[in-house]
């Protein structure tokens, strides 16, 4: 396995790297990461992702610098983080105790606005009108209650907030995955660490449509996570597992949604069905030469778009079935 670790990647090493980010390159189910970083002194830490997949970091020194000692530890919690974390979470018991006294209050006002407007109104020495007395108490409950309801809505907002911002911060923490040292032959190296992590991947989006007879033109299109943008990215139509061993072929994408090919491939059978809303469905046979990933599909009707549809991937010489847009 570790032979084939390294021949894999070394096999797609020949991937450009971008000076402004990292050079990915994006499988079906995960990713190969490499960037370069410049170690001003003999000695270097860098952070790796949690997402690792364990026994694929590899480390190249680039010009005639050596790295003379390897070693990866656990990253160890970021103490101003967890004093944030131990801050935040104390506010939010303060918080909830705070919402706690604001809903008996809510309880306790609702019931004298409920009480005043029940009243039995009856006069007396003591309140000879009954009703301005009934009205009076019921819109001081009603304004109690209101700013009750103000400042729970406040309070609310804050304690989203406070949660919101717990949550990112745990988020991070569990991101910390490990930490690469390295000592150097000498400062000023720069080094190349590469390495492959599950999670991160390209999803296949394809454009079917149909305007000659028994003939489809297919676009195939990728789709990529948004947080690429300094990144040189690349695609491989392939799984991880399905990589090693074998010639990757690798398409550059410069921004989501980029095209990847555009083929013509045989049609066996193209129906349209009549109706409030129409749907077409379309057998064909894969004469592309390549395997077909699955991903999500389009289908187009003489330039009318007619709906989505899963496409579960089709072999060379294989028929697949597709239905767009029934109800």
């Amino acid at each position: 396995m570790k032979i084939l670790t390294g021949f894999l990647l070394l096999v797609i090493s020949a991937v450009p790297f971008a000076a402004r980010g990292e050079t990915v390159t994006l499988f079906l189910d995960g990713a190969r990461i490499e960037r370069e970083v410049l170690a001003s002194k003999a000695y270097l830490e860098v952070l790796m992702p949690a997402g690792m997949i364990d026994r694929t970091l590899r480390v190249k020194p680039l010009g005639d610098g050596t790295v003379t000692r390897f070693d990866v530890v656990r990253a160890e919690p970021q103490k101003e983080k967890l004093r944030e974390i131990s801050a935040l979470e104390d506010r939010k018991k303060a918080l909830a105790d705070r919402l706690e006294v604001l809903e008996e209050r809510e309880e306790i006002f609702a019931a004298a606005a409920k009480s005043h407007s029940s009243r039995a109104l009856r006069k007396s020495k003591n309140n000879p009108d009954p009703v301005e007395t009934a009205r009076k108490g019921t819109d001081l409950a009603l304004a109690q209650l209101s700013a009750v309801h103000a400042a729970r809505n406040k309070l609310e907002r804050e304690i989203a907030s406070n949660d919101a911002r717990l949550a990112s911060l745990r988020k991070a923490m569990e991101a910390r995955g490990s930490v690469a040292r390295l000592w150097l032959s000498r400062p000023g190296c720069r080094i190349r660490f590469a390495y492959l992590v599950n999670g991160l991947k390209w999803t296949p989006a394809y454009d079917f449509r149909l305007a000659d007879a028994g003939v489809a033109e297919v676009t195939l299109r990728a789709r990529i996570p948004s947080d690429m943008a300094k990144a040189s990215v690349s695609v491989a139509p392939m799984l991880l597992a399905d990589a090693f061993g074998c010639d990757v072929l690798l398409y550059p994408v410069s921004r989501d949604g980029a095209v990847i090919e555009t083929q013509r491939i045989a049609v066996s059978k193209e129906e349209l069905t009549k109706g409030p809303v129409p749907f077409l469905t379309v057998t064909f046979l894969n004469t592309s030469g390549k395997s077909l990933p699955a991903g999500e599909a389009c289908g187009y009707w003489r330039n009318e778009y007619m709906g989505k549809s899963p496409f579960g991937g089709c072999r060379p010489n294989e028929s697949a079935s597709l239905v767009f847009g029934k109800p």
